[in-house]
């Protein structure tokens, strides 16, 4: 063989391989000394090992060279090589086409084809402005202990997931875009970790990221954009750092950078993303079947299902987040999953702003929720809603509708302008509603439910109807609440119901300013009615109940008092004042007040027909299965 010339460039010794000498490169390479090997545009047909600290670089432009194997791998790494500019492929997709046993090379430039790039032992790899393509299975596969950093690559058509991590290894990928992947974008199993900064997944046919077992993820400023699938999907992880226990030197992004040859990115628990954008995914915009997820800061917009989607045992917090037009919810809560949403907007979701089933758990804090097609916050099962300081507006139907045996509480809150009405509870469901106001809806409040639930401090006003329906036998507690300029009456009492009310007042209402229906036994202390339309107090036939220390003013020609046929209410020390005239003596009427008070607390159609939640998944919602790539 004739000798190679041999120069030194910038310091490092140089050898160019000629087209003549192709069939000898891998040989070449083994018994060279020279830091440098440049290689002359083609294609090598051969297996390239390279176990010492060795640069490969293409003599032309980047992909001018290309390394081609018939079958295994095409590059073997057992070093702290760089390989720059150079085309690697495998004709075999059971094989990798690198595989990096050990050490830390770093390839720039290159592009992977035909089979996966993988990492296995305690190998961390740097891809650095690579191409990804047409790999069967996977684009990038790390496992075991080590990890790999993937900076500004693309991955376009990948038969399979696009990056896998298993095993204990990590993961840093910057500035990287994944493009119609078969598979997910990225995939967590085992105990994984892996830090996401800047990058796109779209048109993946699985989801944009998954995560399992106990892996970790953050995403920070990243981007799911299309695909057949979810967004996130998370069926397990590891728990989410709580902020009593985080660390109050919080890693940055540019730690976590230079965190990968040093150990385990111990920052990273639990699944966060954190300012990204998921758009128009087919499925959940983010669907958890388990373990435990942050949402921070991130804006997710025209899923065909939920906008987040929580299940079986997942925990969820949700904070100054974004969700629109989500077709099926914005949050959907079911079996014991935990939500927590805080300073978030939900918006022309539907049928549901928030739906919580079975036996979700549910806080809201500081959010709105508007625009929602059926009901802005609904609840059914054994499921619980908790909402503080927060506002529900402009849904088609109901603003809290709760259902089955679940309970909604209300602190603080506003619900408006809703189609029907601001909170109806029915069935054996219960309630809580603290300080709250309701105006401009059909009905303010409708409690049709024979529990307990307690209205206090709360504001209704500008009903088109009644402001607070008690549904028949209901026996909830009403205190320090007002009700007033409503297009019917004030507080409706259905028959057979029980209501205990205090310290309320009702003015400018239409009709009576309270009605008792007939077989109803309330007891009422201290309220007020001031102009109302009809009677202050109307008593249907058979009405009864205790009103003590009350007091009535009368609009000229109305009257304190009306009474049905048999009715027996005890009134202790009424007041009656007039506003321009003396009031009228109570007197018996037969007329109803409600020409049809039934239509008062039932409801015309109840938005779901059962508790099933308005989208179903076949699959199971953790997945039981190994991943795509096994180990060669």
């Amino acid at each position: 063989m004739t000798p190679l010339p041999q120069e030194a460039v910038a310091g490092t010794q140089q050898r160019r391989v000629p087209t003549r000498e192709r069939l000898s490169l891998n040989l070449m390479i083994a018994n060279s000394t020279e830091s440098e090997i440049v290689l002359a545009a083609g294609t090598y047909r051969e297996h390239i090992v390279l176990d010492r600290p060795v640069t490969l670089v293409a003599a032309g432009e980047p992909g001018s060279v290309r390394i081609l194997a018939a079958r295994g791998p095409a590059l073997v790494v057992r070093s702290t090589a760089t390989v720059r500019g150079i085309v690697l492929e495998s004709e075999d997709p059971t094989w990798p086409a690198v595989f990096v046993e050990s050490g830390s090379p770093v390839f720039e430039q290159c592009e992977v084809r035909g089979a996966r790039a993988e990492a296995a032992g305690s190998a961390t790899p740097v891809f650095r402005r690579c191409t990804f393509s047409t790999s069967a299975h996977a684009g990038i596969y790390v496992r075991e202990r080590g990890g790999a950093r993937i900076e500004r690559c693309a991955f376009n058509g990948i038969r399979g997931h696009a990056i896998v991590v298993a095993g204990t290894a990590r993961l840093e990928m910057h500035e990287s875009r994944v493009e119609a992947s078969e598979g997910a974008g990225l995939r967590l199993l085992d105990e994984a970790r892996a830090d996401v900064l800047s990058s796109t997944f779209s048109a993946c046919q699985g989801p944009g990221v998954t995560v399992a077992n106990a892996a970790s993820a953050r995403l920070l400023g990243c981007r799911v954009v299309g695909g057949a699938a979810e967004g996130v999907r998370i069926d397990g992880s590891s728990p989410l750092r709580s902020a009593a226990a985080a660390d109050p030197a919080e890693p940055t992004p540019g730690q976590i950078l230079n965190a990968l040859g040093s150990g385990p990115l111990a920052g990273l628990h639990g699944v966060v993303i954190e300012d990204c954008d998921i758009v128009g995914v087919a499925l959940e915009g983010v669907v958890v079947g388990a373990g435990q997820v942050r949402l921070d800061r991130s804006r997710l917009t025209g899923g065909r299902r939920a906008g987040v989607l929580a299940g079986g045992t997942a925990k969820v917090e949700i904070r100054e987040c974004a969700i629109a037009g989500a077709a099926a919810a914005g949050v959907l809560a079911r079996g014991t999953a935990k939500v927590r949403a805080e300073s978030t907007d939900i918006t022309g979701c539907g049928p549901y702003g928030i739906s919580a089933i079975e036996h979700a758990d549910v806080e809201v804090a500081d959010s709105r929720v508007t625009d929602s097609a059926l009901v802005s916050a609904h609840l059914t099962g054994h499921a619980t809603i908790r909402a503080v300081r927060s506002t529900l507006r402009d849904s088609r139907g109901h603003g809290v509708h709760a259902r089955g045996h679940a309970i909604a509480e209300l602190t603080g809150c506003r619900i408006e302008a809703c189609a029907r009405d601001g909170v109806r509870v029915e069935g054996a469901a219960d309630a809580v509603l603290r300080d709250s106001e309701v105006t401009g809806c059909r009905i303010g409040i409708v409690l049709a439910t024979r529990h307990h639930p307690v209205v206090r401090g709360c504001r209704v006003r500008h009903a088109r109807r009644m402001g607070i329906v008690v549904g028949t036998g209901g026996m909830p507690v009403i205190g320090d609440c007002e009700v007033e300029r409503t297009g019917d009456g004030g507080i409706y009492l259905d028959h057979g119901s029980a209501a205990h009310i205090e310290d309320c007042r009702v003015r400018d209402v239409a009709g009576g300013g309270i009605v008792v229906g007939a077989g109803a036994n309330p007891t009422v202390r201290r309220a007020t009615v001031t102009g109302s339309g009809d009677a202050g107090l109307y008593f249907h036939d058979s009405a009864a109940g205790v009103f003590e220390d009350c007091e009535i003013t009368v609009r000229p020609g109305g009257s304190a008092v009306r009474m049905g046929v048999g009715a027996t209410p005890e009134l202790r020390d009424l007041r009656e004042t007039a506003e321009a005239a003396a009031a009228s003596a109570p007197v018996e009427d037969e007329r109803p007040l409600i020409e049809d008070e039934r239509s008062l607390i039932e409801d015309e159609r109840p938005p779901v027909e059962d508790e099933r939640p308005p989208v179903e998944d076949e699959r199971p919602m953790i997945e039981d299965e190994r991943p795509m790539v096994e180990s060669v």
